[in-house]
């Protein structure tokens, strides 16, 4: 028995010995196997993280993965921020999948939610399951982890392959890789999507400088300004078409500077509120149309056009025009694009109100020569108006004097008489002289009392000298409620002119009738008449058509200019008509309102009256 124990023992010893010896040579194999898949997942991860496209990349992994784990299908799963997991990218997944999947459902969900590895060797059997698959036996979900961190999971199935809890030795730490490789790529997009945005922000700084400086470079001149600034905005940003359209003085909006636009289409006076163009301009909010087709208030002027954007020019808080883009692509404009209109249309309504401002003060200095120019020609007129008495009254003073026992009573006479009229005028002078410093002080005010119109055109013509060239024509019963001093400066200053101005054999006519809620009364001469347009420059003060000094006809300038703001004062007018057919004198017409409708006289309209 001895010998048959022992044998026994050495074979218990040895079959041990060989347990031993296999066990380990099969742990071995195991670590080498584990080991090797750890370096080729590792080698997979690392080449996703050094790829150029992370979408790509990140699609690589999934499949890569789901072949060294015997995997059907892989997918990152990771959340949208709307309390949902996207499985994307993924491998091995229909495409008509949803691919969602709410936080707190399945086993991917929970892993998300608990931060812990589902290992599930029978899914048939874990009620938690999702079918995305039809043919899956067996899922391993781990989560991907940085930092403490849950960016998502990784989650595998399988329908060759059952997953053991041996599996999370490859899994987990290779989540984490992944989980790494997750955050480089979106410190990387960050990173490139900020030097992008860098890169843009130059480009359009360096756009925004360029449109300013060229504008800036020709400000004195306004159409050259834009031309320059829609000329640099089409050059460096690429927009097919670009126009400036800026109200006018009417009120509609006009084309002022434009690139790629048919010409027709820049002729065009757009109306307020009608179009894209004219919406903007009224209600000075901007619109960027991705398919103008689409948008009922586009209007079809240039018919390639597809997306349009327009955005409003502002002066302080006022609407002076807008800025318009169009392409004939749809689409082709987005949020940074238009952003980038706003951002020139700014500049732009800058520049613009310095080419204005520069025209306000080009017309101020040109107004400020005009006036020192009627300043001293008023001066030389008033010298001269003033001379011409004195040098009268003194020569005949002086004959007087000197040959007052040579002279008979009648010459000495006609001698005083002379003296007086000159007399006459210089009080003239001083008084039109006085009446204009009152009248600009604001010292003139009114008086109002019925007058009839026939009484205060006669006294008028007696105050005027009482030619007998004179005509009137004058409804008897015409009356007004009027300051008497006013409109007596007025008509007799009319009818001197007239006088004076037309030829000795020449009739001056004096008309007044009433027009509906106006009188209108008009003083017609034989003279030459106003020059096509002088018009309203004979109203301006210190205004003569001659030259200072040089006038044949005595006169200050001031004349009309009282007459026109007395008139105004009234609450009429007076202007120069035009002149008769047949006529070729001055016709100057005087508007005062009206007596009540149950004073006033049949009323019988002058042809041509109107102003």
């Amino acid at each position: 028995m001895e010998p048959i124990a022992s044998v026994i023992l050495i074979s218990l010893v040895v079959s041990g010995v060989m347990v031993s010896i296999a066990y380990r040579i099969a742990k071995r194999r195991a670590q080498r196997q584990v080991t090797g898949t750890l370096r080729a997942a590792s080698a997979v991860v690392a080449s996703a993280v050094a790829a150029a496209d992370s979408v790509d990349a990140l699609k690589e992994l999934a499949q890569d993965l789901a072949s060294l784990f015997e995997a059907d299908a892989c997918a990152v799963v990771l959340p949208d921020g709307s309390g949902t997991l996207r499985a994307d990218p993924v491998f091995g997944f229909p495409d008509e999948m949803g691919r969602t999947i709410r936080t707190d459902e399945g086993l991917v969900g929970a892993c998300f939610t608990t931060g812990q590895p589902q290992v599930v060797p029978d899914v048939d059997k874990d009620p938690r399951y999702v079918r995305w698959l039809a043919d899956v036996r067996s899922l391993i979900a781990v989560p991907l982890r940085y930092k403490e961190r849950i960016l998502g999971v990784l989650n595998l199935e399988s329908s060759k392959r059952r997953y053991a809890e041996d599996d999370l030795a490859i899994l987990v730490p290779l989540a984490d890789q992944v989980a790494a490789a997750l955050e480089n790529l979106e410190l990387r997009v960050a990173a490139e999507e900020r030097a992008a945005e860098e890169r843009a922000l130059r480009n359009d700084l360096q756009a925004i400088s360029a449109v300013v400086l060229a504008g800036v470079a020709s400000a004195s001149d306004l159409d050259a300004a834009l031309h320059s600034m829609i000329k640099e905005i089409s050059a460096r940003l690429g927009w097919e078409s670009l126009a400036v359209v800026l109200y006018g003085e009417d009120g509609l909006l006009y084309t002022r500077a434009y690139f790629g636009y048919p010409v027709h289409s820049t002729v065009i006076a757009f109306t307020p509120g009608v179009g894209i163009i004219g919406s903007v301009a009224v209600t000075g909010e901007g619109r960027l149309i991705a398919d103008v087709a689409e948008d009922p208030d586009y209007l079809d002027i240039v018919a390639n056009t597809r997306a349009e954007m327009c955005v409003p020019l502002f002066s302080g808080t006022k609407v002076i025009g807008v800025l318009n883009a169009e392409s004939p692509r749809p689409n082709a404009f987005d949020e940074g694009d238009f952003k980038m209109l706003n951002t020139l249309g700014r500049q732009m309504a800058v520049v613009i109100e310095r080419a204005r401002l520069a025209d306000i003060e080009k017309e101020a200095l040109r107004l400020l020569k005009e006036a020192d120019q009627l300043k001293d020609d008023f001066i030389a007129t008033v010298s001269h108006e003033l001379r011409t008495p004195l040098t009268s009254i003194k020569g005949y003073a002086q004959t007087l004097l000197a040959r007052e026992d040579q002279l008979g009573s009648q010459d000495r006479s006609d001698f005083l008489k002379i003296m007086v009229r000159h007399c006459d005028r210089l009080a003239r002078i001083v008084d039109t002289l006085l009446l204009v410093s009152r009248m600009e002080a604001g010292e003139v005010g009114s008086k109002p009392t019925y007058s009839s119109v026939a009484d205060l055109v006669q006294e008028a013509i007696e105050a005027a000298g009482g030619d007998d060239r004179i005509q009137t024509e004058i409804h008897p019963r015409l009356g007004l409620i009027t300051d008497q001093f006013k409109v007596h400066h007025i008509l007799r200053n009319l009818i001197e002119n007239a006088c004076k101005y037309s030829p000795s054999s020449v009739p001056v006519s004096v008309q007044a009738v009433q027009d509906e809620d106006v009188v209108l009364i008009e003083v017609l001469d034989g003279g030459e008449g106003i020059p096509e347009g002088y018009e309203d420059r004979v109203f301006q003060r210190f205004y003569r058509l001659s030259e200072p000094g040089q006038a044949s006809t005595p006169g200050t300038g001031l004349g009309l200019y009282i007459a026109k703001r007395f008139a105004i004062d009234l609450g009429g007018d007076l202007w120069v008509g035009q002149p008769r057919q047949g006529h070729s004198g001055a016709r100057f017409v005087l508007r005062l309102p009206a007596l009540p409708a149950e004073f006033a006289p049949s009323t019988v309209r002058i042809a041509g009256s109107e102003q």
